[in-house]
């Protein structure tokens, strides 16, 4: 979101750059969305998330929790396990059994939107912690490696990466890709 020229400068065009002809980057995600299905905007309540179900992928790259950690959708917290264990569950059901990668969110704060780092930091991220665990599944830690030191990686919000910040992106999970 925000980023002039997205489709050459987003973090998925950088991540199809970084990982080149071997693989086709899809992308499915959908802005201000949530994991929690009571949320203000539930991702498996979106198109985009049957059309990423139909298209059945090798790999998938989750990277959800931001907007959950929002006041509002935090009072149905004690669902986010449950509701994020549902997208995980229909992704392993696929036929071609996609590696899953969970990513914990960006640092981000917006006072205006409610996004709320603490709550990612001291919630969101060891539930997703306990996910990877409990589903074998690889995290990455995109809360601890995501440097936005001279503060070009971020946009005015606080919230979305800006080009700079897209690529930083895009070379984490490039690293962890190609691991497996």
């Amino acid at each position: 979101m925000g980023i002039d020229m997205a489709e050459a400068e987003g973090y998925p065009a950088r991540l199809q750059q970084l990982l080149g002809e071997g693989y086709r980057v899809m992308n499915f995600g959908v802005s201000a969305r949530t994991v929690l299905n009571k949320g203000d905007w539930p991702y498996q309540h979106e198109r985009a998330w049957h059309d990423a179900l139909g298209y059945n992928p090798d790999r998938v790259v989750l990277m959800l929790g931001t907007n959950d950690s929002k006041p509002y959708n935090w009072q149905y917290g004690s669902e986010f396990e449950h509701d994020y264990q549902q997208l995980i569950d229909s992704l392993q059901a696929l036929p071609a059994r996609p590696h899953i990668y969970l990513c914990t969110p960006i640092p981000g704060q917006n006072s205006s939107w409610g996004i709320n780092d603490s709550t990612i930091s001291r919630a969101i991220i060891p539930a997703l912690r306990r996910l990877a665990k409990r589903n074998g599944l690889p995290l990455i830690d995109l809360h601890a490696r995501f440097s936005n030191k001279d503060g070009l990686q971020l946009q005015r919000d606080g919230v979305h990466p800006t080009a700079r910040g897209a690529a930083q992106l895009a070379e984490i999970v490039c690293r962890e890709l190609k691991k497996n």
